[in-house]
């Protein structure tokens, strides 16, 4: 079952107990829409905040499952590719669908990112990174990378921005069906893990208080429901 009609249906049964009016089909995929992006926004933000977190230098627990949770929500965002030399600014520059960089590569090593501070006193000393351990940094738009001799076969491991999931329909008797098999059709890109979560955000964006016992009566029944999909 597709998950973006899997919420439709959970939450229509929500706002159903609730006694709300059902959101339209453009209402549910704004919905839905802003929900997704939020999960894969605070995502990126917990695994760039880890990361910087090593890169700087700074001590702190780290929450692996956490971590681990927020990489399968996106992992269907990874992507690759050889990134393009400009021998004007001598930056590489990003691809048009860049969201979140998770990994440079060249030479079949994988390239260390470091502070921008750092970056400026290695590219002044005698004892500069060198082809075998280069080093970059990471602009808006583009990385830099040291030694400057670098100007191709560098690889970009990275998560790209995602479609806009849409719930499609037909009409038949004056009432919306889904639709998958229309063109326009996008499915969420989160993984079934992530119903819990989306439901919750989904209540929340209708204003349905999540702590009255109707409602966690239909978020319990969904979650058998979820389970006895899993073991089908």
């Amino acid at each position: 079952m597709y998950l973006i009609d899997r919420a439709k249906n959970g939450l229509d049964r929500l706002l159903q107990k609730t006694n709300r009016k059902t959101l339209s089909p453009d209402e549910y995929n704004s919905a839905f829409q802003y929900v997704e992006n939020k999960i894969i926004r605070e995502s990126f933000n917990y695994m760039d905040s880890i990361k910087n977190m090593k890169n700087f230098g700074r001590s702190g627990k780290v929450d692996y499952d956490k971590l681990n949770l927020c990489k399968e929500y996106v992992r269907a965002l990874s992507a690759d590719e050889v990134l393009t030399y400009d021998s004007i600014t001598e930056t590489f520059a990003f691809p048009s669908d860049y969201m979140f960089v998770e990994a440079i590569e060249y030479g079949g090593r994988v390239v260390e990112e470091i502070s921008p501070r750092e970056f400026a006193i290695l590219a002044n000393v005698e004892s500069a990174p060198t082809e075998v351990h280069p080093i970059y940094i990471e602009h808006s738009d583009n990385i830099e990378i040291l030694p400057t001799t670098i100007d191709s076969g560098v690889t970009m491991y990275y998560y790209k921005e995602p479609e806009q999931p849409t719930w499609t329909y037909s009409v038949i008797n004056s009432v919306p069906v889904f639709n998958p098999a229309s063109g326009d059709f996008v499915d969420s890109i989160l993984p079934d893990i992530a119903y819990d979560e989306i439901m919750n955000g989904l209540a929340e964006y209708a204003g349905v208080q999540l702590k009255q016992p109707d409602v966690v009566q239909v978020f319990n029944n969904a979650g058998n429901e979820s389970e006895q999909l899993k073991r089908s």
